[in-house]
């Protein structure tokens, strides 16, 4: 799979690829977990619908705020 990832949904959903895990170590994949668990508890989701951002730039700006 190109793009191997995981992401979440404002619905507290998780989406990813076995390929993505497979390709991670432990510390890896609980750097990822958490860090995808921070844009959920810091309800990007709601703030970007708010603000009708860019997504590209809404996704960026919200990683680098985690």
């Amino acid at each position: 799979m190109k793009g191997a990832t995981v992401a979440v949904d404002r619905f507290w959903r998780i989406y990813h690829s076995p390929e993505a895990w497979a390709q991670w170590t432990t510390k890896e994949a609980v750097q990822v977990l958490f860090h995808e668990v921070q844009h959920l508890l810091r309800d990007h989701h709601a703030r970007s619908e708010a603000i009708q951002a860019h997504a590209v730039i809404w996704n960026v700006a919200s990683d680098a705020e985690i």
